[in-house]
């Protein structure tokens, strides 16, 4: 009798990554490399301000927004 195949989608594996940089490392099994991204995303935002000056585009502050940003 076989083995099957654990086929991983590259499509779901580029949608995950979407979402989050990292899940699709997650999604095909590389842990490690995962959450070396994940965890750069999630630093490289909170040090750039990113979210709270998405906040403000959505709020149409965007002068507000560009003062964060610089």
């Amino acid at each position: 009798m076989e083995k099957p195949t654990n086929y991983k989608s590259p499509v779901a594996a580029l949608l995950w990554s979407f979402a989050l940089p990292g899940f699709g490392q997650f999604y095909n099994g590389d842990y490690l490399l995962g959450f070396l991204f994940m965890a750069l995303e999630l630093t490289i935002n909170h040090q750039s301000r990113l979210n709270l000056a998405i906040i403000y585009a959505f709020q149409e502050n965007f002068e507000n927004g560009h003062h964060v940003i610089n």
